[in-house]
């Protein structure tokens, strides 16, 4: 996969960067790696049929404007938008290989004959001159429709008869079910070219999904399990959300930047979580789950009344647990394997012990999904690049884990396993983004290398002086 940029945001020159196993983007901050990162994930992302829309033209990646032929029949025009991907990304111009997700849209059409359906209007505000029989008629029996779609046209044919109303209730009314029809038809449409897009995209790249984690991730994450211990206590009975929630939490799991967006990602993510889910992925069944076990000391469970507990020698509650185990639960309540996981600043709430893990876990989660992360943490970046670089021996990770006090077979033999991949580090500087060879990273990065050694001549500079002036203890 390639994301060819022409401009976007901070990056002025035209760069191409192509997706490894595993993708570091590094730099100073407001150099774009993050503008990037949400490029990528606006190029895959299908979001769901929530983006199509007759009501708001222009906002939805599939807008349907429908036209009323007659008492009986509905014609529907669809047309793909790539505005609202625009409006949500710095001004720029760029393209992604071997498509986007409006790219497939624009080239692929439905063909679908004999469709049948039911349309049920449980509220309604309509004129008052219209009958309150046939409002509830519609709200208990629905509409009957049949329909056929062709390339990017419609037609539906209203089979439910709607007599003994006024003319101006009809044509109100006609509206209102046709804007039923078109989006019942649109999200039929929406779902078999998402379907699709999947299928490309898993025979061609080997993903089935794509995941943003936001930065401020574990501040929502700790929120949510709060809610779910909270909740399930009052209920006395395990929470069932549904899947069909959990994928708009996931799809929308890239909102993060102010309080209202935090509020707006809690309410998805309270609203996708499934204590099924839970169960299967804190268990020792679940590979990613193993992978990250090295940063969770405790264990999560989840007891017969569907609370949440940590524990850790002793059951912890969840407004206790450290950021750094939320970090962790942020990634366990998301992460699926065949994902491209983009990953915005993994070094978050960790200190330098847990970034050395970290960067041995982000190699070793190639073996389950493709990963491109931002990073600003040396320790992360020198870890990956060494790892890339170097291709350790068992023997040779068994002693870094050790000296880190880290047991894990499993971690070792995933880490064995990634030296297969190709790891990829792309370097954001200057308006421009370059590809980095890993044993150049090994040797230093002059943007890291030159403010530390600013740092220690400044402090060797006091130092001196002050030694000389008897200001500091020789010993």
């Amino acid at each position: 996969m390639k994301l060819r940029i022409k401009s976007l945001g901070p990056i002025s020159e035209e760069s191409e960067i192509e997706l490894g196993d595993l993708t570091v983007f590094f730099g100073p901050p407001n150099s774009g790696k993050s503008t990037v990162l949400r490029a990528i994930y606006y190029s895959l992302n299908t979001f769901g049929w929530e983006l199509l829309s007759s009501k708001k033209p222009g906002y939805g990646l599939l807008n349907i404007s429908y036209e009323i032929v007659d008492e009986k029949t509905v014609k529907l025009i669809f047309t793909p938008s790539d505005l609202f991907i625009r409006q949500s990304l710095p001004e720029g111009d760029f393209t992604f290989e071997p498509f986007s997700f409006i790219d497939f849209i624009k080239t692929h059409k439905v063909y679908e004959r004999g469709i049948k359906g039911n349309v049920k209007f449980t509220s309604i505000v309509s004129p008052s001159e219209c009958d309150e029989k046939v409002i509830k008629r519609l709200g208990e029996i629905g509409v009957n429709f049949e329909a056929e779609i062709i390339g990017n046209k419609g037609y539906a044919r209203i089979l439910t008869a709607i007599e003994g109303i006024s003319e101006s209730c009809r044509d109100y009314l006609y509206h209102v079910i046709a804007e039923g029809i078109v989006e019942e038809i649109g999200k039929r449409i929406y779902s078999k070219l998402e379907l699709e897009f999947w299928k490309e995209m898993s025979k061609r790249e080997s993903i089935s999904n794509v995941l943003l984690i936001p930065y401020n991730r574990s501040l929502v994450a700790y929120e949510v399990v709060n809610i779910i211990s909270r909740i399930s206590q009052s209920t006395n009975n395990l929470l069932v959300l549904s899947d069909e929630f959990e994928e708009a939490l996931r799809k929308s799991a890239w909102v993060a930047g102010s309080l209202l967006d935090v509020i707006e990602l809690l309410f998805f993510y309270f609203r996708v979580l499934q204590s099924s889910s839970l169960l299967k992925r804190f268990g020792e069944g679940d590979k990613i789950y193993r992978i990250l076990k090295p940063l969770i000391p405790g264990n999560v469970k989840l007891s017969e009344n569907g609370e949440l507990y940590y524990i850790e020698k002793k059951v912890i509650p969840w407004r206790f647990v450290s950021a750094s185990i939320m970090e962790v639960i942020s990634l366990l309540l998301t992460l699926r394997e065949r994902e491209i996981v983009l990953y915005e600043e993994p070094e978050s709430q960790f200190h330098e012990k847990l970034q050395i893990l970290m960067g041995l876990i982000l190699y070793a989660l190639t073996t389950t999904n493709k990963l491109v992360i931002t990073t600003h943490s040396q320790t992360i970046l020198y870890t990956l690049a060494f790892l890339s670089f170097l291709k350790p021996t068992s023997e040779e990770i068994i002693k870094l884990l050790d000296s880190l006090e880290i047991k894990n077979d499993e971690l070792v033999e995933n880490i064995l396993e990634a030296n297969k991949k190709i790891v990829r580090f792309y370097y954001f500087h200057d308006g421009r983004v370059e590809e980095i060879s890993d044993e150049t990273i090994t040797k230093g990065i002059p943007s890291f290398v030159d403010v530390l050694d600013k740092e220690l001549k400044w402090f060797s500079e006091i130092y001196l002086s002050r030694l000389r002036k008897g200001a500091v203890s020789k010993e």
